[in-house]
């Protein structure tokens, strides 16, 4: 019951100390100004990943390879998730070309 306790204990603080390990004092998160209000870089390119995914599936429409993709709705994630972070990257000069 006692290492029961314990070990819920830790698995709570383990994840606590994962999700906060991008959290800083100095609050510096990129950002980029927008018609007077600061948007978080992520988010931007979050959306940009997501118009990217559906670009690319015009584009296999199309070519008429969206029919033989075994999960589509996988594929276009994963994309979209892709872009993202490519763009993410390059944004915040993470991957320097």
């Amino acid at each position: 019951m006692i290492v029961r306790h314990v070990f819920k204990q830790l698995t709570l603080g383990s994840v606590a100390l994962v999700l906060l390990t991008g959290c800083t004092m100095q609050a510096h998160a990129p950002s980029m100004p927008l018609y007077g209000s600061f948007f978080p870089v992520w988010l931007l390119a979050s959306l940009l990943g997501i118009m990217g995914a559906v670009l690319i599936r015009v584009a296999f429409i199309r070519v008429g390879l969206n029919e033989h993709l075994p999960a589509p709705v996988l594929v276009y994630l994963c994309l979209a998730i892709l872009f993202s972070v490519i763009i993410w990257a390059l944004w915040t000069g993470e991957l320097a070309l």
